[in-house]
């Protein structure tokens, strides 16, 4: 399996960088990357949904979400099931990962999300997370 990290880069290279002469602006279409990472989900539904959240997490904290069609983006994965809303709702937000132990969580400006990430990547699979 690759590195997600790696295989974020070649995501990144799937944008399609268009140019408005009109406007004289460019704009990133999300089309290839969603069908990249949906048919990724539809081969391993876990790493697919690890490669979403990573990427798109990344994607809007670049700024890039307000020169894009993102909301066309959007609106797919939300149709795709509650999973998929939770992850996007949360992907403006610091994001906290607690661990099987007793963690102590400190949040910073209010504008953090708890994300039991591993329940959202497994609970389509029937797997009880302790």
């Amino acid at each position: 399996m690759p590195d997600l990290r790696t295989e974020l880069k070649n995501v990144f290279d799937l944008l399609e960088i268009v140019y408005d002469k009109d406007t004289e602006t460019v704009s990133y279409d999300l089309c290839k990357v969603r069908e990249y990472i949906d048919n990724l989900i539809a081969e391993d539904e876990i790493r697919g949904k690890q490669l979403f959240s990573d990427f798109t997490h990344s994607f809007v904290h670049l700024g890039l979400r307000d020169n894009s069609n993102y909301t066309e983006y959007y609106n797919y994965f939300v149709s795709k099931g509650a999973d998929y809303k939770y992850l996007l709702q949360a992907v403006d937000k610091n994001i906290i990962q607690g661990t099987e132990e007793a963690d102590i969580i400190e949040g910073t400006t209010g504008a953090d999300a708890v994300l039991d990430f591993d329940y959202y990547l497994n609970r389509n699979n029937n797997q009880k997370i302790a």
